[in-house]
Order: structure tokens, then C-alpha cells, then sequence
């Protein structure tokens, strides 16, 4: 008798959980409409978000002005060899003969060899000194200090290849926004996915709470019993608001990253790809790394041009000879010609020797850098790698605890209804069940951002995502000619594969063969100008 009633009340109680479970989460519809009132919703997929970031980060943008600066740096230094000229003009006034003026012209000519070549012209202008025009034609050429191509073309060398760092400056820069987004974008998928295992497991604990009374209405538990059902179901409540509250904070994140509107609700509409297991080989990633690594390559040229300041330090210390010629003339009359050397030799200034100190001293430590940082990317790509494999494991033991986590809960659950355990040993397991659900969460994003790391660590971020150096090289302007730029740039290159790392087919199919069809980039500036709409409505 007791047993059918108490059958019959859980069976009366299947009618009401939906209302219970409504009112203990909400609905999400209403959520939703809640949170549109007072935020924008931006949809986004990860490589969007990339996009993105690549046209608003402010850190980038204000990264690719100064480019401009350098560059126009680099062009004034190429003038070092091109023709120059000057022109002046001079008014003297003398007691005796009055005022006079006079006009000058006199361009001049560098050559690599350390020389020049100038050329002077001057015409009175007053009439009362009226004469001929005259000019003079000038060489002079330094035979020891100063003196060969190499020490010469010195400066304009170092220019190339600090315009070279530069680019790779540019490069560092991009690539630090380019991980950044995709680990915050990962941090939002975490977080949203750790808001439904709480909302699941808060729903689990209401369903079990009415069971509990059902149970206890049928006479087959104690009244006590309750009180632990209902604490857990308290949990869970503070467990869903915790979550929800890391969701606001990873969406801050990634909104102050992307450098859009503040109160932008950003919707990562990507699920965590499919985990495929990585082999890769360490020496193979090391001399991928050596190859592509932006600071080893800076390095190398710091090396180098620490070898043409020592070059030009040593020559400072030689003696100053000069061959010096003229040829002179004015209207109607004959050239005079005059050639010359001149020596100058210093005593008792010891700046060139301190200075060729100073550069032995620097090339030195390119060479020490240079070594040390081979040893440091050793290792750590070799770290790197390890981690894509110990992190790939984890996925798989998390995994196993999880699908075993939730067999111990349906197991115990039934144990229960038969009175065979205590609510408090059901919490208990429950507890064990999210954490396992959040260890599997935690794993996968772990196992992502560890093959994300090992391309930043290999240099080959850009490349994996297909990011165009050269086209983010140029002075931004306003946003509807880069998104022109961008439009035309995807119709003559492959689409960016979404996974982040080479050798990855599994996970790249298992996103890209998802249900919702990869938005082009026109696609996409056209949702963002639905969403500035929506941020910044028309008066």
C-alpha cells in the first residue's frame, strides 16, 4: 500500500518538474531578451573574431601608423646617394661701394666610394657690380678614413635591415593579437559551456529534490533527507551564478581585445572542435622554429649590424687623407684648375679607440644573444611539444572520468529510489560528476591552447591562419576601404583554415563540416554593420 502510493505520487509530481526546472533556471528566451535591452549581440566564430581584430585592435592599428614613419625613415636615408642641390642668396653692404647681391646655386652628388662631387654657381645681382657669372667644379675623395665602399654605404645598410626589423616588429605584434583573441574566444567557449554544465547539473538536483519528496510523501524516506537535497540544489544555484558571472568577465575580455563597444554580447557560435591526437617531432619543430622564429631573425641582424659599427669604428681610428681637385671659371675667361691632398692626423683623442671598444663590445654580445637564444627556443619548443602531448593524453583520461562519473550517478540514483544510499552520497557523486564534466571542458581548451602556443613558439601563427604581413603593412584608413581590402583579398587567396596548427585534418573537418556554413568576410562586415546599428541607433 505505502509503496503504491508512493509510485503514484512520483508519477504525479513528472508534470510539475517542468515548471519547477523553469523557474529555478529561466528560460533562455527570456534571458536573451533580457540581455538584448541593454547589450548588442555579435555573432562570431573564431575566425571572425580574428578578422576582426586585425581591423579594430587599436594596439595593431596604432602599430601599423608608426610603420609609416619608418618607412618614409628608410627613403630619406636611400637619399643618400641621389643629387641635392641649394640654392641662396647674399646682400653686403659695404660704405664705399654701396649695397651688393649676389645668387648661388650648388648642387653636390655623394658616391659610394666616400667621395663628392659639387658644383657652385654665383651671379651678382646689383647693378653696379655687374660681372661675369662664375663657377667652380669640385672632387674630393678620402683615400684612408672614410675611404671604400663598405664603410660608406654603412648607414643605408643599417637602414635596410632596420626596416627588415621593423616588418618583424609588425609581424610580433599581430601575432600577439591574433593569440590573444583565440585564447579569449577558447575562454568564452569555456565559460558558456561551463554555464550549461552547471545548468544541468542545478536541473539534476531539482528533479532530485522533487523526487526526494515524492519519496518522502510515500513513507520510504526520512523527512531529514531533504535538507541535504535542498543544500545541493542552493549549490548549484551559486555554482550557475558563479559561471554566468565568468561568462561577463570572458566576454570583457574579448570585447576589450577586439576594441569594439563595450557593451557588445559577443555569441561565439563555435562548438570545441573534435581533438585529434598530434605526433610532432621535436627536432623537425626546432628547426622549423629557427627558421620562422621573428626574435632569432632579429637577432641575426643585430649581429650584423653590430659587425658594420665595428667595421666603421675600426676605420674611424685610421688618419684623415683626402684628394681634393677643383676646376674653376667664369664667362670669358680661362679654368683654373688646382688637385691637392691634405693629411690630418689626431694625438690625444682617445673617443675612436673607446668607440671601437664599444662596438667590439656590442658585436660580442649580438654572438652571446644569438647563442642563447638558440638554447632558449630549443627548449622551449621542446617544452611546447610535450605539452601538445601530455595535454592530449589528459583529454583522454578526463574523458574516461567523466563517462564513468556519469554511469556512478545513474547507478546511485537507482540506488536510491530503492532506499539502498543516502541523498547526501548522491550530492556527493553529483559533485564528482561536474567536476569531472569541468576537468573534460578544462582539458580539451588546454590541449587548444597548447597547440596554439607550440605555433607561436615554431613563428608559424601567421602562416596557420593565412595572415597577410604585407597587406596589414599599409597606413589604415577608414573602415569601409579596409573592409574593400579585405573583400578583395579573399577572392584571391585560399579561405584561413579555422584550426590553429598544421597537421590537424581531424579538427579542421570537424569544424569546417559543421552544420552552420562558414561565413566570407562580406558576410561578416555586413553583420558587424548590423551590429553598429544596433549600438549606435540613428537619433
Amino acid at each position: 500500500m505505502t509503496a503504491g502510493r508512493g509510485h503514484t505520487s512520483i508519477a504525479t509530481i513528472a508534470a510539475g518538474v517542468g515548471i519547477t526546472l523553469a523557474l529555478a533556471l529561466g528560460t533562455p528566451e527570456k534571458c536573451d531578451a533580457d540581455a538584448s535591452s541593454a547589450e548588442a549581440k555579435l555573432e562570431l566564430t573564431l575566425k571572425e573574431a580574428v578578422e576582426l581584430a586585425l581591423r579594430h585592435n587599436r594596439t595593431l592599428i596604432d602599430a601599423r601608423y608608426k610603420r609609416q614613419t619608418q618607412k618614409f625613415a628608410l627613403d630619406v636615408n636611400e637619399d643618400r646617394y641621389r643629387p641635392r642641390a641649394s640654392v641662396g642668396s647674399s646682400i653686403r653692404n659695404d660704405r664705399l661701394r654701396g649695397t651688393s647681391s649676389e645668387l648661388s646655386v650648388g648642387p653636390s652628388l655623394r658616391i659610394p666610394t666616400g667621395g663628392e662631387l659639387r658644383l657652385s654657381w654665383s651671379r651678382p645681382l646689383s647693378d653696379r657690380d655687374r660681372g661675369p657669372e662664375g663657377w667652380t667644379l669640385g672632387f674630393q675623395q678620402p683615400l684612408l678614413r672614410g675611404f671604400g665602399i663598405d664603410v660608406e654605404t654603412a648607414p643605408t645598410r643599417i637602414a635596410r635591415i632596420n626596416e627588415r626589423r621593423n616588418i618583424l616588429s609588425l609581424h610580433d605584434t599581430v601575432v600577439r593579437t591574433v593569440t590573444a583573441v583565440i585564447r579569449e574566444y577558447r575562454a568564452l567557449i569555456r565559460a558558456r559551456s561551463a554555464v550549461q554544465i552547471s545548468r544541468e547539473a542545478l536541473a539534476r538536483a531539482v528533479q532530485q529534490l522533487e523526487t526526494n519528496r515524492a519519496l518522502i510523501s510515500a513513507g520510504r524516506m526520512a523527512v531529514n533527507e531533504i535538507i541535504a537535497t535542498e543544500g545541493e540544489v542552493a549549490n548549484r544555484r551559486l555554482a550557475l551564478a558563479d559561471a554566468e558571472n565568468a561568462v561577463v568577465a570572458a566576454n570583457a575580455a574579448l570585447v576589450s581585445t577586439l576594441d569594439i563597444d563595450t557593451k557588445t554580447r559577443i555569441e561565439a557560435v563555435e562548438d570545441l572542435p573534435a581533438v585529434a591526437e598530434q605526433n610532432p617531432d621535436v627536432e623537425s619543430n626546432i628547426a622549423t622554429a629557427l627558421a620562422n622564429r621573428r626574435d632569432y631573425r632579429r637577432a641575426l641582424m643585430d649581429r650584423e649590424i653590430a659587425k658594420i659599427n665595428m667595421r666603421v669604428a675600426k676605420d674611424a681610428r685610421r688618419w684623415d687623407l683626402t684628394l681634393q681637385g677643383t676646376v674653376s671659371g667664369s664667362r670669358g675667361g680661362e679654368p683654373g684648375r688646382t688637385l691637392g691632398i691634405s693629411l690630418a692626423i689626431p694625438f690625444g683623442d682617445r673617443t675612436p679607440k673607446l668607440r671601437a671598444m664599444q662596438a667590439r663590445s656590442t658585436l660580442r654580445s649580438a654572438e652571446i644573444a644569438i647563442v642563447e637564444l638558440d638554447q632558449s627556443i630549443r627548449i622551449a619548443v621542446g617544452q611546447a611539444t610535450q605539452r601538445v602531448q601530455g595535454a592530449f593524453h589528459r583529454v583522454a583520461l578526463t574523458r574516461k572520468s567523466r563517462e564513468l562519473a556519469q554511469q556512478n550517478v545513474n547507478i546511485e540514483q537507482q540506488k536510491l529510489e530503492r532506499g539502498l544510499t543516502s541523498t547526501s552520497q548522491l550530492s556527493r557523486i553529483e559533485g564528482d560528476l561536474v567536476r569531472a564534466q569541468t576537468d573534460e571542458l578544462d582539458s580539451v581548451i588546454a590541449y587548444l591552447n597548447a597547440i596554439t602556443a607550440l605555433d607561436q613558439a615554431m613563428g608559424m601563427t601567421a602562416k596557420t591562419w593565412n595572415i597577410n604581413i604585407d597587406a596589414l603593412d599599409t597606413e589604415p584608413t577608414d573602415t569601409a576601404s579596409l573592409e574593400a581590402q579585405s573583400a578583395a583579398q579573399d577572392t584571391h587567396r585560399p579561405q584561413p583554415r579555422v584550426a590553429g596548427i598544421a597537421n590537424e585534418p581531424d579538427a579542421r573537418r570537424s569544424m569546417e563540416g559543421g552544420q552552420r556554413p562558414a561565413r566570407t568576410t562580406q558576410a561578416l562586415m555586413l553583420s558587424i554593420q548590423e551590429f553598429e546599428k544596433v549600438k549606435d541607433p540613428a537619433p
